[in-house]
């Protein structure tokens, strides 16, 4: 719900996925009258991310 209200707000909102966050100043001075920043990651950086972190048995993604 919030992110439908959120999404017509005039002042600018942020999603935040960790990585892509710290880039997000860089680009916005780069586009800074863009009304919509979409950033993604590669799927294979973050099966990198859970791999290196050994995020999946850190987080119990097992149990759930």
């Amino acid at each position: 719900m919030s992110f439908a209200v959120a999404k017509y707000r005039p002042d600018r909102q942020v999603i935040k996925e960790t990585s892509l966050f710290f880039a997000l100043p860089a680009l916005l001075a780069l586009l800074p009258a863009a009304p919509v920043l979409v950033l993604s990651r590669s799927p294979l950086g973050v099966a990198s991310s859970f791999t290196r972190g050994e995020l999946f048995r850190r987080w119990c993604y097992r149990s759930r």
